[in-house]
């Protein structure tokens, strides 16, 4: 209701004192309807939440789906920046002339490790469970940034290189490491083994480092995840300040009119005797 509804309405007030039964009655009608309309902006106020409800509803889904994925590939940042030291510690290791063959044999079940964890992080995000689908099971980037894990080690010497180690890959794409046929391996073939091993650190390590890089699967996509989460969220607190205040502004406007129309009869009650 408009503030020029509000003075029509008290300038008919007025007139009441000077126009015949005929007019007054004409006017109390008006009266009434203003009064209605004061009742229809109180019930505003009270709705403004439901109004908003779908919208507000649609972005908490948008961004509890956003964060879903984003904790997803925040897991499997997280791996592959694991395997990305351990590559770098076992290539250290079996470069290093003080290194000995239990240091080289440590860095070796370390990068095992890793590695596993990184290609069991992107199978966790995609295959999910027997039972629940994977938060990234329909994106593309997460599936290339494990076959670009699985592919550092399955081209070039890679596998001649595993077998030298003694490492073996299984049928889930993880490395089993024996570290008995290492030790041999070490003792028997030092130089092929170390160079063997430093191979696959250095190979394992480049894809890793590819795929956290800015334009890299895994490190593009936290990226753009993280930037909407922050927009949903930064769209989401609008919407609930700007329902804040659209509520307070009706109520406000229903305080007035009520007190306005109050006041209108209260007058005309005085002006009938």
């Amino acid at each position: 209701m408009e503030i020029s509804s509000i003075v029509n309405m008290q300038l008919k007030l007025a007139q009441l004192g000077q126009a015949g039964q005929s007019s007054s009655a004409n006017t109390v009608g008006q009266l009434l309807g203003q009064t209605n309309q004061v009742n229809s902006a109180s019930s505003a106020a009270n709705t403004v939440s439901q109004l908003l409800a779908p919208a507000n509803q649609r972005l908490s889904q948008q961004l509890q789906s956003t964060n879903v994925q984003l904790s997803a590939y925040g897991q499997i940042k997280s791996a592959f920046g694991s395997a990305q030291t351990a590559a770098g510690s076992l290539v250290g290791a079996a470069t290093g002339k003080t290194a000995s063959n239990s240091d080289i044999e440590k860095a070796a079940q370390a990068f095992v490790a890793a590695y596993n964890q990184a290609s069991q992080s992107v199978g966790a995000a995609v295959n999910g469970s027997g039972t629940q689908a994977g938060a990234l099971a329909a994106d593309f980037r997460a599936k290339a940034a494990g076959n670009d894990l699985a592919q550092s080690l399955g081209g070039g010497t890679a596998f001649a290189d595993l077998k030298q180690a003694g490492i073996t890959q299984n049928k889930n794409g993880t490395l089993s490491l024996d570290t008995k046929a290492l030790d041999q391996a070490l003792q028997s073939a030092a130089a092929e083994t170390k160079n063997a091993l430093a191979r696959l650190g250095q190979q394992v390590g480049s894809s890793a480092g590819r795929e956290l890089a800015s334009a890299g699967n895994v490190g593009a996509s936290v990226g753009s995840l993280t930037s909407r989460s922050q927009s949903l969220t930064a769209q989401q607190t609008v919407l609930q300040q700007q329902a804040a205040l659209l509520q307070t502004t009706l109520e406000k406007q229903s305080t007035v009119l009520n007190y306005t129309t109050a006041s209108g009869l209260a007058a005309y009650r005085s002006l009938l005797g």
